[in-house]
């Protein structure tokens, strides 16, 4: 039983950095593409923003092209498939979804929000220790 757990320990931490290494290869594929646009904030460039949050990062990727967002949906799909549901909103072709992925403490470190409709795509990702969902807003209200 303690192997098992240890093996669990072990391997949550590689799941969180295996989501980040996807996620980073979305942006990569998406930035050269026109009707696309990547955002990549450091935890830095949040605080001199007078935005406090447990984010180390916050990237985004914004996708205007039909034939794109298709296929970002799917990729979404893989991506988030290791992580909690906590929010789903759908309203006529406009669909939001948060995910969430906590460590075995129950910090969360992971928090994708997805909106996608029929002529646009946004996934944010953000990264760090200890993130709340409420920490989101504060990056919509700045």
């Amino acid at each position: 039983m303690k192997r098992f757990i240890l093996l669990i320990l072990t391997i949550l931490p590689l799941t969180a950095l295996a989501q980040e290494a996807a996620f980073e290869k979305l942006m990569e594929e998406y930035s050269s593409k026109p009707q696309c646009t990547t955002i990549n904030i450091s935890s830095t460039m949040l605080r001199s923003m007078g935005v406090e949050m447990g984010a180390d990062s916050v990237k985004a990727i914004a996708i205007e092209d039909a034939a794109l967002i298709e296929r970002a949906k799917m990729q979404v799909v893989k991506l988030v498939a290791a992580y909690e549901v906590v929010m789903e909103v759908n309203s006529e072709n406009d669909r939001v979804n948060i995910y969430q992925l906590a460590n075995p403490d129950g910090e969360i470190t992971d928090l994708i929000i997805t909106t996608i409709s029929a002529n646009e795509c946004v996934i944010l990702y953000i990264k760090g220790h200890n993130i709340e969902v409420d920490d989101a807003t504060a990056l919509f209200n700045f």
